[in-house]
């Protein structure tokens, strides 16, 4: 039949490509295809010296807009402990949308309609992504896909990777982009004096135990029972006021005199990692 009718079999071959490139390209294209599986995550990330109490007030923001959607079903949602890097400044937010005849749009228009609103949260950036039945990597992320700069030396990522950060937020193909970088934690450090604290008698071991004595839970001794053990942890009086009271007086560590901690030492108020994320391993 095709020798037959050469020209019918030309044409059916002509009609096939066009029909392959014309299905090509309405055919969405990705490494993996968006699916819609009617759920939401969300990962929270407030600022650096955000802490867990206002955290919750932000996350209770997040809540209450998200619920306002008439796409949203339930919302979860928990901080603390959460998120890149398991830090006091991170959450995370699960959410159920209603069956998709109901609510006539797609995952990715409820999350383009939320954006809007959730930027308007101070202090606080919620990134939502459309939950997939398959992902490549473990990788805890506020985003589907993450790219990951190395290099040998901190001070080279600390400098170069807010940049980065700042020139991918430029381009108009993107959103919803972040860094998993938290390297400016508010941390108190006290700096002795040394020299006032040797007039005094004190060594700089004598002011850490005091310290560790006051704020590390020491524990100083075991109570046996018949059934159970329990442990004696040293610490200082809640209702005396813990950090007042430590600022204004030292214990006895030598000659047993009590002094004032401002006469050997004062705060320093200093940054620190809030968390430190590894390439191919487990955050720390």
């Amino acid at each position: 039949m095709v020798l037959r009718h050469p020209a019918i079999t030309l044409g059916v071959l002509l009609v096939t490509v066009a029909a392959n490139v014309y299905v090509f390209q309405l055919v969405r294209k990705g490494f993996f295809p968006q699916q819609d599986t009617g759920r939401l995550s969300g990962a929270i990330q407030g600022e650096q010296d955000t802490s867990f109490q206002a955290m919750q007030a932000r996350l209770a923001t997040f809540v209450d807009i998200i619920k306002s959607d008439p796409a949203v079903a339930t919302v979860m949602a928990f901080t603390g402990g959460a998120g890149p890097g398991g830090t006091t400044n991170t959450g995370r937010v699960f959410i159920s949308l209603t069956p998709l005849e109901e609510r006539k749009v797609s995952a990715e228009q409820v999350i383009a309609r939320l954006r809007p609103k959730l930027t308007r949260v101070a202090g606080a950036s919620l990134y939502l992504q459309a939950q997939q039945d398959l992902r490549i990597g473990g990788v805890q992320s506020n985003a589907q896909y993450q790219y990951a700069i190395q290099t040998d030396n901190l001070r080279d990522l600390e400098t170069w990777g807010p940049i980065l950060l700042r020139e991918m937020r430029k381009r108009p193909e993107l959103t919803d982009v972040s860094s998993n970088q938290q390297n400016d934690g508010l941390q108190a450090s006290i700096v002795y004096d040394r020299a006032t604290a040797a007039r005094l008698g004190l060594t700089p071991q004598m002011i850490d135990d005091t310290l560790y004595d006051a704020f590390g839970q020491r524990q100083v001794s075991t109570i046996f029972t018949q059934l159970n053990q329990y442990h004696v942890v040293m610490e200082w009086s809640r209702g005396s006021g813990r950090a007042g009271r430590a600022r204004r007086h030292l214990p006895p560590p030598a000659r047993r005199r009590t002094g004032p901690l401002s006469a050997v030492a004062h705060f320093a108020p200093t940054t620190a990692p809030l968390a430190v994320n590894h390439q191919a391993c487990s955050p720390r």
